[in-house]
């Protein structure tokens, strides 16, 4: 295997360790910070961009692999077609076949994976946008919360402040219509004696005015 596919081979192996480490039962807040930091670090970006070109170099000697493999099978197929085709050609041809089939599948995998692992990452991400998100209506709810039950507090303290002054007001008044029902009965207690004192006062003086 030359360099080159070394090197693709070393990128397969790197995305396969950073996709296990993304399904690894990591708590949620270390797997977030992860995410966050090869979307939002400086150093990340010049990271991606890399990858990025180095994907695209991934995909050219796909297409370039599945073209050697499509024509070495082609020229198999015409030397299979001699009968005076030798044993050293057939194991060239089978050979070349292997490899450029090899590289094949090995510069596919890279670019699948890299295109699942792209979408994991974003799907992480939107998953831990979200989270942010509830995380703050829960707070503003709360905080909305707070305040509705301040407010519902202080108008039923302002409710039971004017109802107790209405109940006082109502047994100052009732105090002094007792007070006021208490001197009208001892005015007509009076009159009702006097009434009495006129009365036989009369009976008396008509009973010696008939003696006479």
């Amino acid at each position: 295997m030359s360099i080159l596919y070394q090197g693709v081979f070393a990128m397969l192996v790197a995305e396969m360790l950073v996709f296990l480490l993304l399904l690894a039962p990591l708590p949620y807040s270390v797997r977030t910070k992860i995410i966050q930091f090869f979307i939002k670090s400086p150093i990340a970006a010049q990271i991606k961009y890399g990858l990025r070109i180095i994907f695209v170099l991934v995909c050219i000697l796909f297409v370039d692999n599945v073209n050697r493999s499509f024509k070495t099978q082609e020229k198999h197929d015409q030397h299979e077609e001699h009968a005076h085709m030798d044993s050293r050609t057939d194991s060239y041809l089978h050979s070349k076949m292997f490899q450029a089939q090899r590289n094949m599948y090995l510069t596919g995998s890279v670019i699948f994976l890299s295109l699942v692992l792209n979408r994991f990452v974003n799907m992480i991400n939107e998953l831990a946008k979200n989270e942010e998100k509830t995380e703050i209506l829960k707070q503003q709810a709360a905080k909305t919360t707070k305040e509705y039950l301040k407010l519902l507090d202080k108008e039923q303290k302002n409710d039971s402040k004017e109802l107790q002054e209405k109940y006082d007001k109502l047994v100052k008044e009732f105090e002094i219509l007792k007070k006021q029902a208490n001197q009208t009965n001892d005015e007509y207690m009076k009159l009702t004696d006097k009434y009495v004192d006129l009365e036989n006062k009369f009976e008396n003086n008509s009973a010696s005015k008939k003696d006479k």
